[in-house]
């Protein structure tokens, strides 16, 4: 027709790999390959570029147009600005099943919600940008299925297999027997062995979620019934790779309130990014059963937040 087109020929081409910021998924940014491109009007009536866009490892039945303005390069920029977009994404979700929650919780005429409830809200502002980890897409997918599973009020089984103890001695053969051996084995062993502690002390403050706090209680009871004569449980035996994830997300602004013990300082970044990449291959350390929770449980949990 005599449609006008756009100043300016389309930035990207059929077939090019490109980052989308998806409409359907409230603004994150995924991986995609262009698969049309035409030219629309846009609400102020301009005539613009818009992208028909399939994305990685989805199914076709999310494929979407974008208008220019939302699709970009794939390069080192616009992967650094998919993470930090996503990041913002998935706070802003997180902030809202907080406030969510405490809508609910207030409704049923319960008194304010414990401070230390709040794993899942926007963290505070680091000042440091220094300590930014890049979790990649598929892993922050992941943190996302965790929150819609707390909503729907599913639990992960407990004891976690395997466990974090287990996920990090795995991770410490992979590194040793790699093809590029691991320069320092006596360092990375401290690296594993502090991370595994810092766990163990931020896990049930930080890491849990409320709706969490009930099965963490009962597990832990039940654990000292059992064996009476045991040394307490270890967090790290109890929970594996989905809240390894959580302290990812948390740990830039534990570590700077902190002001980070030694062996977890920012010299560890490099050993966090070797982490999370082989996280990101082994996903099968990741759960694959959620188990649904009774009135029981679900009165518990109203009694906690009360």
């Amino acid at each position: 027709g005599d449609r006008k087109l756009p100043k300016g020929k389309p930035k990207h081409k059929v077939d090019d790999k490109v980052l989308g910021m998806s409409m359907i998924s409230s603004g994150e940014m995924f991986e995609a390959t262009v698969v049309k491109v035409r030219a629309e009007l846009s609400n102020s009536g301009e005539p613009v570029w818009e992208y028909f866009l399939r994305y990685k490892k989805w199914k076709p039945k999310w494929n979407e147009w974008i208008l220019e303005s939302h699709v970009f390069k794939l390069d080192k920029e616009g992967l650094e600005m998919m993470h930090s977009t996503n990041q913002g994404v998935y706070e802003k979700r997180s902030a809202k099943a907080e406030a969510d929650k405490k809508a609910k919780a207030a409704m049923k005429g319960n008194k304010e919600v414990r401070k230390e409830d709040n794993i899942d809200v926007a963290p505070d502002t680091v000042t440091e940008k220094a300590y930014i980890l890049q979790i990649p897409t598929t892993l922050q997918r992941r943190l996302l299925d965790d929150l819609d599973m707390v909503e729907e009020h599913k639990l992960l089984p407990l004891p976690r297999d395997p466990n974090l103890k287990q996920i990090l001695a795995r991770f410490e053969d992979a590194m040793l027997s790699s093809k590029t051996p691991e320069p320092d084995p006596k360092g990375l062993k401290s690296f594993l062995e502090g991370l595994s502690e810092y766990f163990d002390r931020v896990m049930p403050i930080s890491l849990a979620y409320s709706f969490e706090r009930v099965q963490m209680k009962k597990f832990w009871m039940q654990s000292k019934a059992d064996n009476p004569s045991r040394p307490g449980i270890r967090p790290s035996e109890v929970y594996g790779a989905e809240h390894l994830l959580r302290l990812f997300v948390k740990l830039p602004q534990l570590l700077q309130r902190a002001k980070a013990n030694h062996d977890l300082s920012r010299d560890a970044q490099p050993r966090f990014a070797q982490l999370l990449k082989w996280m990101d291959k082994e996903q099968e350390i990741f759960h694959k059963e959620i188990e649904a929770t009774d009135t029981e449980y679900l009165e518990q949990h109203q009694k906690e937040l009360s």
